[in-house]
């Protein structure tokens, strides 16, 4: 009865229900990329610094810096960076200029293009250059660059340097040169503003958390900050969790957007079949049967709704890994999170279905005399159960924003902000139709005054509308 009673709605409801389906698609999407962000953080772990330990320093290294470099051991490199003017026949442009002495990277690969260009910097006489610096001016391997006092040759172009991103370099472009070629460029003079770091790698059996604690107070004594993997991986993945948690509230609101959506759709098709509801009711259906052909209508849309999106969804995270791939400092890899889609879908089709039952609860209320009564109304108090699946939505979203959020002052301000969005929306579309009701002029022409009438007249969709938009 179900599938018979929708022959005329069909396409109309099948286009309503690829409202819910870009929410999902989005859940699905990003819930994706985060878990495969968390995976390859924790595959990646030692490229995200490229050594076991780094120390940095404001001053140029002395010999008691020198001398405990000496006595942590391992293998160690190092690293002279500062910022400077790249010259470029007459052009310049602002660069970080980064002198490396040494086997760093000592895990991952300073990706060069050609790839031979980074062995061929340990020779001296030239540099790697961003690839958008090359693009800006021109260049090509085998060109001549300036720094300070001192020209260089091109030897090739940077792709990824572990531990760094994209982000960084759209600020000022790395240029790297050997440390050899540094004191030629007359750039590093007493008082000149640098960074020098030490990166080290150390036996497997390490425990590089015991050595910075053992050496911590001389580290402060020589004031030298220290970075470790653990940390590393600590930090980028609290920022790109926090990231993940915003881009899924994100998400909740395209979910909420679509559902209205749906309500909406919903919400005509309803009261296009209400003298139909009292018919049924004439030959004896019950209520519970009565609602059921419809409330099968609602479910078969939702779940047509999530199925679309799973799909989308699916497609989505196996693009946007290629997305961000140059704003993280690791390689990543699209693989589907299947359980974090069913758990997306899960949450999408019963946000979904609350929708739906708030305009299908009108059916409950349409005895059978609205069948031979045409100026019949169903009472128009406030249903019980309506305030009920209200409170359930409300429920639903401030569990899901105190979930992504983690902390209740958050989670309770996201949920407070959407509420008040849609008590603003709403309350300007029942404004929207109080006044085009008591002050639409009557010199207005007929088209006018029809159409401005059509924003209040009864069954209208005025406020859905508007919320939804």
């Amino acid at each position: 009865m179900a599938w018979r009673d929708s022959r005329a709605s069909r396409r109309r409801l099948a286009l309503f229900s690829a409202s819910i389906s870009l929410g999902i698609a989005a859940l699905v999407a990003i819930g994706s990329l985060g878990r495969n962000l968390a995976s390859a953080i924790q595959e990646q772990a030692k490229s995200l610094l490229g050594a076991d330990l780094v120390l940095t320093s404001r001053q140029p290294p002395s010999a008691e810096v020198q001398d405990l470099v000496r006595r942590i051991g391992g293998e160690s490199a190092r690293e002279t960076s500062f910022s400077t003017m790249l010259v470029v026949s007459n052009a310049t442009r602002l660069v970080n200029a980064r002198a490396i002495a040494g086997g760093f990277p000592f895990y991952g690969t300073l990706e060069t293009d050609p790839p031979s260009a980074a062995a061929a910097l340990a020779q001296g006489g030239g540099v790697l250059l961003e690839e958008g610096v090359l693009f800006q001016f021109g260049l090509r391997p085998g060109d001549s660059v300036r720094l300070g006092n001192a020209e260089f040759r091109i030897l090739g172009s940077l792709r990824r340097v572990p531990g760094d991103s994209i982000a960084f370099a759209t600020i000022a472009p790395r240029v790297y040169l050997s440390e050899r070629d540094l004191p030629s460029t007359g750039l590093l003079k007493p008082g000149s503003l640098a960074r020098y770091r030490f990166q080290f790698r150390l036996p497997p059996d390490t425990n590089v958390g015991a050595l910075v604690e053992q050496w911590r107070s001389e580290f402060q004594r020589l004031k030298l900050e220290s970075d470790t993997v653990a940390r590393r991986q600590e930090d980028l993945g609290r920022s790109l969790e926090n990231l993940y948690r915003f881009l899924n509230l994100v998400a909740l609101v395209a979910l909420l957007l679509g559902a209205v959506g749906i309500a909406s759709a919903v919400h005509t098709h309803v009261q296009q079949k209400l003298s139909n509801v009292a018919v049924l009711r004439c030959l004896g259906a019950t209520l519970p049967a009565t609602f059921g052909i419809y409330l099968a209508q609602g479910l078969l849309l939702g779940a047509l709704g999530t199925g679309m999106g799973i799909a989308l969804g699916a497609l989505a995270a196996a693009w946007l890994p290629s997305l961000v791939q140059s704003f993280v400092p690791f390689a990543l890899h699209a693989v589907f999170d299947w359980r974090g889609a069913w758990i997306a879908a899960a949450i999408g089709f019963g946000l979904c279905f609350l929708f739906v039952l708030l305009p299908l609860l009108s059916v409950r209320r349409v005895p059978p005399l609205a069948a031979i009564r045409a100026a019949y109304r169903p009472p128009t108090r406030r249903d019980p159960a309506q305030l009920t699946i209200l409170a359930l939505i409300a429920a639903a979203v401030t569990a899901f924003a105190l979930y992504q959020t983690r902390r209740w002052t958050e989670g309770l301000g996201v949920a407070a902000g959407l509420a008040t969005a849609f008590a603003v929306l709403a309350a300007s579309g029942r404004g929207l139709m109080l006044l085009t009701r008591r002050f639409t002029p009557a010199s207005f022409p007929y088209p006018w005054r029809q159409g401005l009438a059509n924003l209040h007249r009864p069954h209208n969709r005025t406020t859905l509308l508007l919320m939804a938009l």
